[in-house]
């Protein structure tokens, strides 16, 4: 008797998981892929920072000397947007600190005086725009230009995404239906994705600088250096379950 009831128990358990098994099984009815898509997009924005520096005793007579450079590189800027409003211009540090520097002698920090700083990000779609730009910096006192770089804008960085991001998920049911049909089944709907995207650049550009002293025929030949813009690598993976049936 005692043999029968733990068999009966047995044979029940058993009766529950085959029922389990029957009612869930997302394995057997899904399938697993992977789409990607890499596109090459051109950078279409030139930038270059502008910043005014000025070392002087007091934090007045630094700040005083700072704002009045800012003041007339703001009135030329805006010149220049009125001619070409694709110029983009952001006021991006405005900083004042006291300045020191360690005396070996008598080991002591000595004040240097303050030092006032103002960096302005200047970028547009046209480069000869910005070299022009950069050209007519040297005849303010105490300004310097540094990080020009070659970049894609936002929103087209943002509508080639989703572009390859579309692709990505093509390439990816693509795959599905190829592995379907060797097993004689179709591909329904996605029911399940994740994308990773990353980016890389490459290339770049070169301008020539103007400095200090330059003639107006020497700013002049220096205007037709050579410029060329870099591209940007995106790429969109998408991992995707679509069910069979």
């Amino acid at each position: 008797m005692k043999n029968l009831n733990i068999n009966v128990v047995f044979a029940s358990v058993i009766a529950i998981i085959v029922a389990f098994i029957v009612s869930y099984k997302p394995e057997n009815n899904t399938i697993y892929t992977t789409g990607k898509c890499i596109k090459k997009v051109q950078k279409d924005r030139f930038g270059i920072t502008v910043t005014i520096k000025n070392l002087e005793k007091t934090t007045t007579d630094a700040t005083r000397k700072t704002l009045n450079t800012y003041k007339e590189i703001s009135e030329f800027l805006k010149t220049v947007q009125s001619e070409n409003p694709d110029v983009q211009v952001e006021t991006t540090e405005y900083t004042t600190d006291e300045k020191t520097r360690w005396n070996n002698k008598i080991n002591i920090d000595e004040k240097l005086g303050v030092e006032s700083i103002i960096s302005i990000a200047i970028s547009t779609s046209k480069p000869e725009v910005l070299s022009d730009i950069t050209f007519n910096f040297t005849r303010f006192n105490d300004v310097f230009t540094s990080k020009l770089n070659n970049f894609v804008s936002t929103e087209v960085y943002q509508k080639e995404k989703s572009d390859c991001l579309e692709d990505a998920i093509r390439d990816a049911k693509r795959q599905a239906e190829k592995l379907a049909s060797a097993i004689g089944q179709k591909v329904g709907k996605m029911v399940h994705s994740d994308y990773r995207n990353y980016s890389t650049s490459s290339g770049g550009y070169y301008m020539a600088k103007a400095v200090r002293g330059m003639s107006a025929n020497d700013t002049l030949a220096l205007s037709s250096a050579e410029m060329f813009s870099g591209s940007e690598d995106i790429s969109v993976s998408v991992d995707a379950t679509f069910e069979l049936k």
